[in-house]
């Protein structure tokens, strides 16, 4: 059977991309203290540099902004694809809420131990399950 690729499809595997272009800028600048630019040069990063910081609108520390509440943008397209897909797919549906989990429990454990830990772990995991979400949303899906 051949499988169908929508443009829920395509909004998942993109966003999923720039989310990984994302995570992994912040990851190397602020985690690792490996300037993104000394990797690729000058020319090749900045745009990339500009395409995950939504134009220069995020950068430095507030870029972690996009990291912690960007799977909401995820959720939105998993719930408009699960609703034009008449409810099949859960897995569209839920995969991308696992992402949130670990911005909605920062809010809740501030102040403690494991809120340090849970924030270096936020860009791996979800970055984990947006990857997963994209992944089964192209090889598992059956056409209609």
């Amino acid at each position: 059977m051949k499988k169908r690729i929508d443009i829920f499809t395509i909004l998942s595997l993109i966003f999923t991309l720039w989310y990984l272009l994302t995570s992994f800028i912040y990851v190397l600048e602020y985690q690792i203290g490996i300037k993104f630019v000394t990797l690729l040069g000058e020319g090749f990063s900045h745009p990339l540099i500009w395409i995950a910081t939504l134009g220069g609108t995020f950068f430095g520390e507030s870029h972690m902004i996009i990291i912690a509440w960007s799977p909401v943008v995820a959720i939105l397209i998993g719930i408009i694809g699960w609703i034009n897909r008449d409810r099949n797919g859960l897995f569209f549906l839920i995969l991308p809420c696992a992402c949130l989990l670990i911005p909605l429990l920062l809010v809740f454990i501030q102040g403690s131990v494991l809120f340090g830990k849970l924030l270096y772990a936020m860009p791996f995991v979800s970055a984990v399950v947006l990857v997963a979400w994209a992944i089964s949303d192209m090889c598992f899906k059956k056409a209609e």
